[in-house]
């Protein structure tokens, strides 16, 4: 699966489709607000597609860069899937983020992120993100789908789980394989490291507000989704010494949770 084309092939073995999916038959009475709560959240932050892949445009030598400009367009559909199935379950279930879906679409979303580290803008930089926003991502995907008592929620969420960490997988092995060829492995190595310091999830970037992500995260992740998380981080990185040596005594010495709650955000209004 690391290269695209056997990407691609088991996408399109285990893929999944809004169409499975009966949104005219959710179990509304199984619900809980803190899945409401939740749907409201990840359906903005999801539904800022449109600037994660922008993202990849603002880097540093992606032109020239087919492999990852070709992954870019599966992994792109892939989460416009999730976009859109949130969209619908939050039309469905009530929650009136029209204005807040506007929001994100008119936010500043590439420049906000670029300027809160310029490694950003660098493909080493950006692998290092994505690896660590799919892990997270995925973490907390699939404890949603453990811990609802909603039937839809849980076969919609894993789905959504399952995506995350196929794409998780993907980028921690481009990243390993872009510093194997990286022109100056010097230059990679300080854009990982720098990526990792810098790391904080998309919602720090929007002005609007996520109270569940921001507030309660870290009594949903425990010690053991922590540990679990950091010693996958630290088999990745095991490519390099150096960035091994840095980026796990950083990883060490955080919960992982904080790149939720803290970060740099736009100004309100």
């Amino acid at each position: 699966m690391h290269n695209v084309p056997d990407y691609y092939q088991l996408s399109e073995r285990i893929t999944w489709r809004i169409t499975d999916f009966d949104f005219d038959a959710i179990d509304l009475g199984n619900v809980s607000d803190d899945d409401r709560e939740k749907v409201r959240e990840t359906t903005l932050i999801e539904n800022g597609i449109p600037h994660y892949t922008e993202l990849w445009g603002a880097i540093d030598g992606f032109a020239n860069e087919w492999e990852l400009r070709q992954f870019n367009l599966i992994w792109s559909f892939e989460e416009f899937r999730h976009a859109e199935s949130l969209r619908l379950l939050s039309e469905k279930l009530g929650l009136g983020l029209e204005g807040e879906i506007e929001t994100v679409k008119h936010t500043p979303f590439v420049k906000n992120r670029n300027d809160s580290c310029k490694c950003y803008a660098t493909i080493g930089g950006m692998l290092m993100y994505t690896v660590l926003q799919e892990l997270v991502t995925w973490k907390f995907y699939s404890n949603w789908s453990k811990v609802t008592k909603s039937d839809f929620l849980r076969r919609l969420i894993a789905e959504i789980a399952a995506d995350e960490m196929r794409h998780h997988q993907w980028f921690a092995n481009a990243l390993s394989r872009y510093f194997a060829r990286a022109a100056d492995p010097d230059a990679y190595r300080r854009e990982v490291i720098e990526a990792a310091f810098a790391f904080h999830m998309p919602h720090n970037f929007y002005a609007l507000r996520f109270p569940f992500i921001e507030d309660r995260l870290p009594e949903y992740f425990s010690v053991e989704d922590l540990n679990q998380m950091k010693s996958k981080v630290i088999k990745i990185l095991a490519f390099d010494q150096e960035v091994l040596i840095q980026v796990a005594a950083r990883v060490a010495k955080t919960d992982l949770t904080t790149a939720f709650s803290a970060g740099r955000r736009p100004p309100e209004g």
